[in-house]
């Protein structure tokens, strides 16, 4: 039986990649980071089917984190040494999905989730997922952030989100020569979302229930 397999703090993470960076293990989609999670429970003789956490702590010391999750609660840049970031900034061709090792997360000898082309376990997918395409990144920086994060991010701390309400605010703010702006973007602690965009019968994934017009008698 291996050592307790439990949820890691974002501070935690943190503290983990300053002291060494080859301690984090990272996972670029859900059915890999839900695969990962299960085998070390299993491992550590907790099985389990409950949902991965963000990140989690794995025998060793280590921590293996959900880079896209990550958005949730920080920064790429906060778990990803720069020099990896300077490697993934440029986009991916016309027509192809850039995948997620874009990040290219340094090695971890043993890790069959970090060695380049290591497919993942084929899994059946799961409603709602978040797929392991890295978000998109405007040339000011801000990191696009997918709508399922922006719900975890809610659930975990309402105050992260920041809303814009009209879509040309929204524009201003990612830049108005840099592209149509993505539903949600991470801009330092906060995630700003688009409220025009946003799915009217999704708005309480941010805490906005839809008002339903009031009945005339």
């Amino acid at each position: 039986m291996g050592a307790p397999v439990t949820a890691a703090t974002p501070d935690e993470v943190r503290a983990t990649f300053r002291a060494n960076p080859n301690r984090l293990h990272h996972s670029g989609g859900d059915d890999w980071h839900q695969y990962q999670w299960e085998r070390a429970k299993k491992e550590a003789g907790t099985p389990t089917k409950e949902t991965a956490p963000i990140a989690f702590h794995l025998e060793g010391g280590f921590i293996r984190v959900h880079d896209v999750r990550w958005l949730a609660v920080g920064e790429i840049a906060e778990i990803t040494p720069a020099s990896q970031l300077a490697r993934a900034a440029p986009a991916a061709a016309p027509g192809k999905v850039q995948s997620q090792l874009a990040f290219a997360k340094t090695p971890a000898p043993g890790d069959p989730g970090m060695t380049p082309g290591t497919p993942a376990p084929r899994m059946a997918p799961r409603p709602g997922r978040v797929g392991a395409a890295p978000p998109p990144v405007a040339p000011g920086g801000y990191q696009a952030v997918p709508r399922q994060v922006v719900a975890e991010a809610y659930q975990l701390n309402p105050d992260s989100i920041v809303r814009s309400d009209s879509h040309d605010f929204h524009k201003l703010v990612w830049g108005r020569n840099k592209g149509e702006p993505p539903l949600a973007f991470r801009v330092g602690e906060k995630i700003r979302v688009d409220i025009e965009r946003w799915p009217i019968d999704r708005l309480d994934e941010i805490g906005l229930a839809m008002r339903l017009p009031e009945k005339t008698k």
